[in-house]
């Protein structure tokens, strides 16, 4: 039989079960919405902060990522096509300009090329990579804004 001060046992177990709901909730996404997503938004940034990246038409996404840092938020997905990629990077080409950024082709072989677009305050940019793999094209797209725009 234990004995002690049961005000203190109790006091011991409210403190341990506070450290263990502290722990718990800092395991839990955050959430920076309360509206339900959209149809078709690959995430909840995707939703809302990181709208002005075009989305490819058809695409299916896969690996959909969001990391924030104390200067800026990076968004970025994957999605695969049939045939070339020099199509995709000439969508996002178009359409990056068309919403005013500055944009520029990197490499352009058979087997891979990249783009890159800013916009003129430099505080949203996006860099596609793409890449053929047998009948298919791959493409990766990171996003980032800088944090406080």
């Amino acid at each position: 039989m234990r004995k002690g001060n049961p005000l203190t046992r109790i006091l011991f177990s409210v403190l341990l079960l506070g450290v263990m709901f502290y722990y718990m909730r800092q395991q839990q996404p955050v959430k920076t919405s309360l509206n339900p997503l959209p149809p078709g938004a690959p995430s909840e940034e995707g939703s809302s902060r990181f709208a002005w990246v075009p989305r490819y038409p058809g695409a299916e996404l896969a690996g959909i990522r969001t990391q924030r840092k104390a200067d800026q938020t990076t968004y970025g997905f994957q999605f695969e096509v049939k045939g070339d990629f020099a199509p995709v990077l000439s969508f996002y080409e178009s359409q990056l300009q068309s919403a005013g950024f500055r944009v520029a082709r990197k490499g352009g072989g058979e087997f891979g090329a990249a783009l890159h677009a800013e916009d003129a305050s430099g505080s949203h940019w996006v860099d596609i990579t793409a890449g053929k793999a047998q009948q298919v094209s791959e493409i990766d797209v990171t996003a980032v804004v800088r944090n406080g725009f």
